[in-house]
């Protein structure tokens, strides 16, 4: 229960209809970063048991493959 509202807090944070387009298309586009994001995160989670931690990595690895998705369709 608790990470269920640790990732609906994150997309509270992403709020923004273009951020929302974003996470549309990586969702459709690269779904399987996605699920090796989920993968990695789990397997660290259930090592170090420390879910503010884990959040705040998911949020950074999330937002990291935002920007790279931008700063690639600019070109």
């Amino acid at each position: 229960m608790k990470k269920q509202l640790q990732f609906i807090d994150i997309d509270k944070s992403l709020r923004t209809a273009k951020t929302r387009r974003w996470m549309m298309i990586i969702i459709s586009s690269s779904g399987f970063i996605l699920a090796f994001v989920k993968f990695a995160g789990t397997s660290w989670y259930n090592q170090h048991n420390n879910s503010e931690q884990i959040s705040l990595i998911m949020q950074r690895q999330i937002l990291g493959a935002f920007v790279v998705v931008k700063e690639s369709s600019k070109q």
